[in-house]
């Protein structure tokens, strides 16, 4: 069965891009159940109708080639690509991801707790992570010398 990578390699068969205002609906609504997902709230039944909608339409189908090489077809490949991006939401938010919104200041970001403790307080701590304990470190090393 074909995951959503390659339900996404059909797109790029042709030259084609979703629709921006399609694209930019679904990531709004996406992102906005995501949040409310990872603060443990109800999601937003107009999200949830949305995302549900594009999770409807047409479905990639597996093509054989002469070449004996095997290709996701459809007759709207961005429409099927936004589809399957949909499903895979669906699949995230209802299931046990363990959603959190990103502790740092000015972040907000979610993501999914993979860590075995299930404790994780930021998106990176590359990034995040990092800004915040050097912050703290240097708060702590002003203490030490006043």
């Amino acid at each position: 069965m074909p995951g959503a990578a390659d339900a996404l390699a059909f797109a790029f068969e042709r030259p084609v891009a979703p629709d921006d205002d399609d694209l930019t609906v679904l990531r709004a609504a996406i992102a906005r159940c995501a949040v409310a997902a990872a603060r443990r709230e109800r999601l937003p039944e107009r999200d949830v109708a949305t995302i549900n909608s594009f999770a409807g339409d047409e479905t990639p189908v597996p093509v054989l080639r002469a070449d004996r090489t095997r290709v996701l077809a459809a007759v709207d490949p961005p429409r099927a690509a936004l589809a399957a991006l949909a499903r895979d939401a669906i699949e995230t938010l209802a299931g046990d991801a363990r959603l959190h919104v990103c502790e740092s200041p000015g972040c907000g970001a979610v993501f999914a707790d993979r860590s075995r403790g299930r404790r994780r307080r930021w998106c990176s701590m590359a990034r995040c992570g990092n800004q915040i304990k050097v912050a703290a470190f240097r708060r702590r090393r002003r203490a030490e010398r006043a």
